[in-house]
């Protein structure tokens, strides 16, 4: 019995010890210049408690954590009465979480003993003129992209860190653009000094035109004509050296080597001409081009000398020959008054010209009733839509001789994008160049369809989210987009309209171009998972949001919210880029992927990654239809991002955690449970919470004592 009572006794003095831990002071000299150092929570903290501090370096200046200094001052009860050579040693905090300038959080391990700290602010070194070298100044377009590497920065001899430095950065950023289709103008490599520098270097570098060697193009037999003209046929061409997927037409001359009747003549091909929506990146080989085909010129059929016999027999054409006295004869004798003219001497004199009103046409000025003259006809393109079209009109009036016409109405599937606009259209035989597409064959365009015109198309006034040939848009709306994959890799919009209405306080986002972060809403990254397995976000440095990035958004001002839902607007009001072959970006840790899409994800594809996708619970869930039926049918909408799990452990669902804003008191433990009943073990970290286990280095309390993991 006087075991049990001893063994008693122990265990309250145990807990007693710490629920009465010491608090020992934290100050901050005042003398500090160029920047600021608070503490995070308390100015008091229990020894062998992590303390938090906040350093904030005024513009052009930067710190280190080696040029924090905290002193122990060995005042306190119990440094009055030990004697430890800590206490009087100084020491350097550990970054936390801190950018290229020394800014952010910085921890240590309190001692037994109060302690100040001191910190000396160092002003960056401006640099001009530096020399930025490349891996690589010119690429050959393939399709993809293609980036140099930023080998070296040197300035007056001096080589610039591209590895970690003291400050855990390099002294520098490097944004390199994404580089697929080629431009007139070179791409900028620039580079950002930061840390201990500030100023910025660039380097140029280019994409260059691909090859291509045309061979297929075969010529149509004719009738004789007196001409060596020849009419090429182009459905047959290959385009040597194109990359899958891209689209290229060719226009070239053909003439026949004279202008005779004879089989499998040879017709000169000349003047080939690259076009197509991809054109841009090709350009025509210097040599193995075709050059020549074959085709025949029939000799023209005998034709009867006398024109009065190639008319209908009912009606009469040679008065000479004519015995029915009911039929007209001389002219002068016409009984018909439908046929007889007004003065004798305006008699016809070929009576090929008396024939029914209904037929004296000029033959010159007979045309095909589905070739576009100044009214609207229709013309199917290869895959069997049609397309209304007139032709385009000169100033004096004059349809063009250039066979150019102007789209008036579009097919259905054009306007769901379905299917793309073609640069020319075939009828009979005959190719027709589309330059102009009128405004109004859009009204039935979903808002959410974005469609991309061929090169040199333009429209006759602005239209939302049609996007002209060169990559110019007068204004793209993004809020009802669900899948974004337009036929082009960059977009040049003069303004953006993006809302995102959401029902949740927390919502993910991934956009697809850079822009300033909006009023009332915070970001957040991924930051790994937290010791419960949720995945966990901290917010953002600075207020850049980055095209391609996936952040996690927080509503935070109660304005922005109505009745349940929040409206937060993405959108600009200035010309901005859509870089639309920007390379999916995500973070990968403790077994988890945050990925970003600009895109959009179908069943298919949401299947195959494995994503799983934020409910409005605030579960992240993977809930893609194994469906066969609906494959193709969207999972994760256009400028979303979500998880995916990389341990190969599979569970149902995974949850939600943010950091707190505002810290936890390290001092905040109230009470200990060292063991459940049923003999399991519980764990603390230094803010007094219960988590399962530690799953990184630290200190922990177990079983009311503080132990070290490492």
């Amino acid at each position: 019995m006087m075991r049990q009572a001893f063994r008693y006794t122990v265990t309250i003095i145990l807990m007693m010890a710490v629920l009465t831990a010491k608090g020992y002071q934290v100050s901050v000299v005042s003398s500090i210049a160029n920047g600021t150092i608070s503490v995070s929570s308390s100015s008091t903290a229990t020894a062998g408690t992590t303390v938090t501090i906040t350093v904030t370096p005024e513009n052009g200046y930067y710190i280190t954590a080696n040029d924090i200094t905290i002193t122990p001052t060995g005042t306190g009860s119990q440094a009055q009465t030990r004697t430890d050579p800590d206490i009087a040693a100084t020491f350097h905090p550990s970054a936390s979480s801190i950018n290229a300038e020394g800014k952010g959080s910085y921890t240590f391990e309190m001692p037994e003993s109060d302690v100040k700290i001191e910190a000396n602010f160092t002003a960056r070194t401006t640099i001009t003129g530096a020399t930025v070298k490349l891996s690589a100044t010119t690429f050959t377009y393939n399709g993809s992209l293609q980036q140099p590497t930023v080998t070296s920065v040197e300035k007056d001899g001096t080589t610039f860190l591209t590895e970690e430095s003291t400050n855990g950065y390099a002294d520098y950023d490097v944004d390199i653009p994404n580089s697929i289709n080629v431009k007139e103008s070179p791409y900028v490599v620039t580079v950002t000094f930061r840390g201990k520098y500030t100023g910025t270097a660039t380097a140029d570098y280019a994409i260059n035109k691909k090859d291509i060697i045309i061979s297929g193009i075969t010529a149509k037999d004719k009738d004789y004509d007196g001409t060596t003209t020849a009419t090429l046929d182009y459905s047959q061409v290959v385009y040597e050296g194109i990359v899958e997927g891209d689209v290229l037409t060719v226009t070239a001359t053909g003439n026949f080597e004279d202008a005779n009747a004879g089989e499998n003549k040879e017709v000169v091909i000349s003047g080939l001409t690259l076009g197509g929506k991809s054109v841009a990146n090709y350009q025509l080989a210097t040599s193995g081009q075709q050059t020549s085909t074959t085709a025949s010129i029939k000799p023209k059929a005998e034709e009867n000398p006398d024109p009065q016999e190639q008319t209908d027999p009912q009606e009469q054409e040679d008065p000479q020959e004519q015995t029915d006295p009911q039929e007209q004869t001389d002219p002068q004798e016409q009984t018909d008054p439908q046929e007889q003219t007004d003065d004798p001497q305006e008699q016809p004199d070929d009576p090929q010209e008396q024939t029914d009103p209904q037929e004296q046409t000029d033959p010159q000025e007979q045309t095909d009733p589905q070739e576009p003259t100044s009214s609207i006809v229709d013309i199917k393109d290869e895959n069997g839509n049609t397309y209304k079209v007139k032709p385009v009109i000169d100033e004096s009036g004059t349809p063009s001789t250039n066979n150019e016409v102007v789209i008036t109405e579009l097919p259905a599937s054009v306007l769901d994008g379905e299917t793309s606009i073609p640069s020319t259209l075939n009828n009979e035989g005959k190719e027709y160049t589309i330059t102009l597409i009128e405004a109004e064959a859009f009204e039935n365009k979903p808002e959410g369809t974005i469609i991309v015109l061929p090169e040199g198309v333009m429209t006759t006034a602005p239209v939302d989210n049609v996007v002209n040939g060169d990559g110019t848009c007068s204004k793209l709306v993004l809020s009802k987009v669900l899948l974004f994959t337009p036929t082009i890799k960059k977009i040049i919009a003069a303004s953006v309209d993006f809302q995102r209405t959401v029902t949740a306080e927390l919502f993910p986002i991934c956009l697809p171009f850079d822009r300033t972060l909006p009023t009332g809403v915070k970001a957040y990254s991924y930051a790994g998972q937290d010791n419960n397995g949720n995945a966990e976000f901290e917010e953002i440095m600075g207020t850049a949001l980055k095209a391609g990035y996936p952040y996690m958004m927080k509503v935070t001002t109660a304005s922005t919210r109505t009745r349940g839902t929040s409206t937060v607007d993405f959108g600009t009001t200035s010309t901005t880029q859509i870089n639309l072959d920007v390379t999916d970006l995500k973070t990968t840790k403790d077994g988890l992927e945050f990925a970003g899409t600009i895109h959009g994800l179908t069943n298919a594809q949401g299947l195959t990654t494995g994503a799983y996708l934020l409910q409005a619970d605030g579960q992240w869930k993977m809930t893609a239809s194994d469906n066969a039926a609906e494959a193709n049918k969207i999972y994760i909408p256009a400028f979303q991002s979500y998880l995916i799990q990389t341990s190969g452990l599979t569970t149902s669902t995974i949850g939600n955690s943010i950091k707190s804003d505002e810290g936890a008191d390290p001092t905040a433990i109230q009470a200990i449970h060292t063991k459940d009943t049923d003999g399991t073990e519980r764990w603390y970290n230094l803010n007094g919470i219960q988590i399962k286990n530690p799953t990184r280095k630290g200190i922990y309390i177990i079983n009311g004592r503080k132990v070290i993991a490492k």
